[in-house]
Formats: C-alpha cells, structure tokens, sequence
C-alpha cells in the first residue's frame, strides 16, 4: 500500500521529531524508490528439474534487467541460462555448465 499526499502530509506535522525529518516524505520517497522491484527466492521442485527448465512469475509488466544467483548445497552456482520475457523470468539447463536440479535455491532481483 502506498502512502498517499494525504497521509504524507500528516506524518510530516505529526510532532516536532517528524516536522525535523520531513517523516512522511521520507517514507514515501522509499516507497517510490523500491516501487516496480520485486525479489524473492524459489526452490526448484522435481517437475522443474526432469523439465529441464522453470519459470518464475514477477508480476512485473516487463523486466529492464534482474539478477539471478543459484546455490546448491551452499554453494553458488554459476553460467546458467536466464532469459525474460512479459514480466517473467526463464531458468533453463545450459547444454554444458548448469543443469537445473531439485533443491537449488534461487535468489531473484527484477525491476522495470
């Protein structure tokens, strides 16, 4: 939920601390700056795995760029293939390198 001008104004005449601090338009200039950034994290499941592949839905729109880490057993993996496309992120096998397997955790940053 974001914060409203209305609500923005009151927490900045809220009390002297907040008057000082300009509150509201701090909380709202954060609101707008993580605004269109969603992160999280998906383990991947058996049916993933023998798929070779998996998609993860952002809710996004688009993507304008995302990172992506993978471990398995504590370890970062590396040279897996992610491609986007309409707001969701693709993990695929890469023929030589990444191989996706039940239980790598992945860790995900998209913005628009």
């Amino acid at each position: 939920m974001a914060l409203t001008t209305a609500q923005e104004t009151a927490l900045n005449s809220m009390c002297i601390s907040a008057q000082d601090v300009s509150l509201g338009t701090v909380i709202k200039t954060a609101e707008e700056a993580i605004d269109g950034v969603v992160r999280g994290t998906h383990l991947v499941t058996a049916g993933e795995a023998s798929a070779s592949t998996l998609d993860i839905v952002t809710g996004l729109a688009s993507i304008t760029g995302f990172i992506v880490q993978i471990y398995r057993a504590d370890l970062e993996l590396g040279l897996q293939k992610v491609t986007e496309a309409t707001g969701t992120l693709t993990v695929a096998d890469n023929s030589t390198d990444y191989v996706v397997t039940e239980d790598d955790v992945i860790n995900y940053i998209a913005y628009e």
